[in-house]
């Protein structure tokens, strides 16, 4: 492993931030750590090139949860993404497998387990709970395209702005609507846009 690796962290709570720090540190002792309190912040430290890992804490008041995280991904440029979350959520554990992090950590870890996690991620391995397997119609694994309409459905759009700022027919939004209600296990759209409202702020 690189001692000189560069890794981002994205946290607003200094306690959270130094733990985080001390275990970036421990897993590679040499690691240069920028921290950005906030998305814009972050923003601006992802316009220089040379991290070898991001943490992304998803409960950030300004980092828009799910719909932060894909834009995240969108302009890392490759670099391996870590979320940190307050807790392990069946629902958001499934979707994030489906989005390409380098896995999920929640704040509540131990020290070891989050050490090893920064560790892994820098070696190229997907770090997920191994004995947290999500219940029922949340197992499913979400699309691409699904995440962008769940993370759409999440601000209220009605399925012809979904269609037209995706570049999707409505029938189109209307089938992978139909998908993500049996994987969100709801039966309507309010209860679906209510669930999806919760994946913008993390779970607590």
């Amino acid at each position: 492993m690189s001692q000189g690796v560069d890794v981002l962290l994205i946290e607003e709570q200094p306690a959270t931030s130094e733990g985080l720090a001390l275990a970036i540190r421990q897993a590679v002792p040499a690691a240069a750590i920028a921290v950005a309190n906030g998305g814009p912040h972050a923003r601006t430290l992802l316009d220089r090139d040379g991290f070898g890992l991001i943490l992304f804490d998803f409960g950030l008041p300004d980092g828009g949860g799910l719909g932060g995280l894909m834009h995240l991904l969108g302009v890392s440029r490759g670099v391996p993404v870590l979320v940190v979350c307050a807790r392990y959520d069946a629902l958001l554990v499934s979707i994030l497998k489906s989005l390409n992090v380098a896995g999920v950590i929640a704040k509540s870890d131990p020290l070891d387990a989050v050490r090893s996690a920064i560790a892994r991620s820098l070696s190229g391995q997907r770090v997920f709970p191994d004995d947290f397997a999500p219940a029922g119609a949340a197992a499913g694994d979400f699309s691409q395209a699904q995440l962008r309409v769940l993370a759409a459905l999440g601000t209220g759009q009605l399925n012809k702005q979904i269609a037209g700022d995706l570049g999707l027919t409505e029938a189109t939004i209307k089938a992978h609507l139909s998908a993500i209600f049996r994987k969100l296990g709801v039966t309507n759209r309010t209860q679906a846009m209510l669930r999806a409202r919760s994946l913008f702020s993390d779970p607590a």
